[in-house]
């Protein structure tokens, strides 16, 4: 990546070559609103740590080339400042495609640092890429940052525009606002009713209801979400996603989850999946007895390992 960048005035040949010095230097342009010379800092400070040719080889090569040397590993918290840095003031240049290179290579310097990701979602946004584009960043994201609220927020709003984009069906009236209320306080990480909201979209998905099409992938995300965030309800509905696809040992943990969270729902049908599978194993004892006296010895050797489970 070679930035189009006019050189350097004299008047500010007296910056220092140090690159800690010149990121401050950079930071102090851009405060006072001098984006252009806080850009031109922070790549003299970038070229003190890797030679031009070897940010163009992480450009082109990915996160591998960061094996080169330099920088050194204790270098690397430098570069994804000033990557990060120089992203943010070529966004406010209006260079959205460095502004992206840029947060690009810092996640690829520091993986685990959400700021990166950050500035790669904003320059995303800042050139209008698809939503899907952007939902994808997002994961990557949260895969490298787990539990990140501010990435979380992020995703959650990207998946709002996604589920908007593939239309919430006329459902009409107060039954449209409803579901488009939640979607947003579901993708608010201030609000607390979060969770909540995230288990309402998630049942909607879930049934086909409220004007949203059924989609059971769609109402995993915001349930296993909503889950996260402490809703016994969103515990509840996954459980029964469960037991529709045979999951029976999954479904009653789930459940088992949602009823210790204090849902009701979860406790009574984790109640009546128990009730069941009493009936079935007397209907089952019944059997082998019938099989046992008409001489089935199998029959007889399992209704006694039966019987020493109950002891």
């Amino acid at each position: 990546m070679t930035n189009p960048l006019p050189p350097v005035p004299p008047s500010h040949s007296q910056l220092s070559s140090d690159a800690a010095a010149l990121r401050s230097s950079g930071n102090d342009a851009f405060n006072k609103g001098d984006h252009l010379l806080a850009s031109r800092c922070y790549t003299l400070a970038l070229d003190q740590l890797l030679p031009g040719s070897a940010i163009d080889s992480l450009t082109q090569q990915s996160s591998v080339a960061l094996d080169l040397s330099p920088p050194p590993p204790h270098a690397r918290h430098l570069l994804s400042q000033l990557l990060s840095n120089r992203s943010l003031a070529f966004l406010k240049l209006s260079d959205h495609a460095a502004a992206g290179s840029d947060a690009q290579l810092c996640t690829w310097a520091r993986p685990g640092w959400p700021k990166g990701h950050l500035r790669l979602l904003a320059a995303l946004d800042a050139k209008g890429a698809s939503v899907d584009e952007r939902r994808t960043a997002a994961r990557n994201a949260l895969l490298a940052c787990p539990g990140d609220k501010e990435l979380e927020a992020k995703e959650m709003g990207y998946a709002l525009l996604e589920s908007e984009t593939c239309g919430v069906a006329g459902a009409g009236g107060g039954a449209e606002e409803g579901i488009r209320q939640a979607m947003s306080i579901a993708a608010d990480g201030k609000d607390a009713r979060q969770g909540m909201a995230c288990g309402d979209v998630g049942s909607a998905y879930a049934a086909g209801a409220f004007g949203l099409s059924k989609d059971e992938a769609r109402a995993e995300e915001f349930l296993r979400r909503g889950l996260a965030l402490g809703d016994g309800a969103s515990a509840r509905v996954l459980g029964q996603l469960m037991l529709g696809r045979g999951e029976v040992e999954g479904a009653a943990e789930m459940l088992a989850r949602g009823a210790g969270m204090g849902d009701e729902g979860a406790a009574e049908i984790l109640g009546g999946m128990d009730e069941e599978a009493k009936e079935k194993r007397r209907q089952a004892i019944l059997q082998l007895k019938v099989m046992a006296e008409g001489g089935d010895e199998r029959a007889r050797g399992m209704l006694e390992e039966l019987e020493k489970e109950q002891q």
